[in-house]
């Protein structure tokens, strides 16, 4: 019970998530171009001036599966108590920092883990670290036939618990008339950079599978921790490159959607995780699965102007 308390215990205000075993990451030397990913999608969304930052923060989720009733306060004590018998190294490996055992090991069973966990957080900003993730739209070769989709998602910290999230990002084109346009995926990149657990030095990179399967639907499930050695996925990030299908240049508008999930708890069944969605009404709808919680959804609209160039146009 409590490895699966380890690997599915995630909290964060704004999405999706699930446990995994030890994931292998690639070295830095022979992956410029994974590293290049990451970089290029953050320094393409710097120099947008249409770019969008939603801003979550780890914290106050334990109380929602309580009020949930997704896990008792017995259970979390027990749990976390049964955490603070591993030894330093075991928890290292799964990607806790010097400061995040510490609190564990400190943990003496009797206390409310919950207000222990808060007090803990409370009393030390890198324990509550806050996730930012943004988005923004570049066009290609001002011709309205082509579009660039720039996502950059990065922990400011290590995460208390680190395990495996997932994220949507879906978008509908029209032209002036606003009548939808049927687009393609023509190329999508997605990675993530591992560093240390004190998020000071890149130790690899990891590829993200991104699913594509459905036209104008990117999804992907970026493992965060389950690193050999201690470590976490600070930065993730990457470019979906989307043209009409007919290959029209009457592009005039897109809506971009974006959402973000983590993992809730759950003691007797290992959790999977999932991620959907509705298209209803020119709008995408994400959800999650019962054992899950959705915490952050986005959505912005982006334009040509009258110089072709994209801008964002409301939200």
């Amino acid at each position: 019970m409590k490895k699966i308390f380890k690997k599915a215990l995630t909290i964060f205000t704004a999405f999706v998530l699930i446990g995994v075993t030890s994931t292998p990451i690639n070295a830095v030397s022979k992956n410029t171009y994974q590293v290049e990913a990451v970089n290029n999608a953050t320094e393409l969304l710097d120099s947008l001036s249409n770019t969008q930052t939603v801003v979550a923060c780890e914290d106050e989720v334990l109380g929602e599966m309580l009020d949930d009733k997704l896990i008792t306060r017995e259970d979390l004590n027990a749990e976390l108590f049964d955490m603070s018998n591993d030894s330093v190294t075991e928890l290292r490996k799964e990607g806790y920092s010097d400061s995040q055992i510490e609190v564990i090991k400190n943990y003496d069973g009797e206390s409310d883990a919950l207000q222990y966990i808060s007090d803990s957080k409370a009393a030390s900003p890198t324990l509550n670290p806050t996730l930012t993730f943004r988005y923004g739209l570049a066009g290609s070769d001002n011709t309205q036939k082509r579009v660039r989709i720039a996502y950059d998602i990065k922990w400011s910290s290590c995460p208390f618990f680190t395990f495996t999230d997932c994220f949507g990002i879906g978008w509908i084109a029209a032209d002036k008339n606003s009548r939808e346009l049927v687009t393609k995926t023509t190329s999508v990149v997605g990675e993530s950079q591992i560093y240390t657990v004190d998020g000071l030095i890149l130790k690899g990179t990891r590829k993200i599978k991104m699913d594509t399967e459905t036209n104008g639907i990117v999804t992907a499930k970026p493992v965060i921790g389950s690193v050999e050695g201690g470590g976490y996925a600070k930065h993730m990030g990457g470019v979906i490159y989307v043209q009409t299908q007919s290959g029209s240049y009457n592009m005039k508008t897109i809506q971009i959607f974006v959402a973000y999930g983590h993992t809730v708890p759950s003691l007797t069944v290992a959790p999977s995780v999932s991620i959907t969605f509705k298209k209803v009404s020119n709008s995408i709808s994400f959800s999650v699965g019962s054992s899950q919680e959705m915490l952050i959804k986005s959505h912005s609209t982006f334009a040509y102007n009258s110089q072709r160039e994209v801008v964002a146009v409301g939200s």
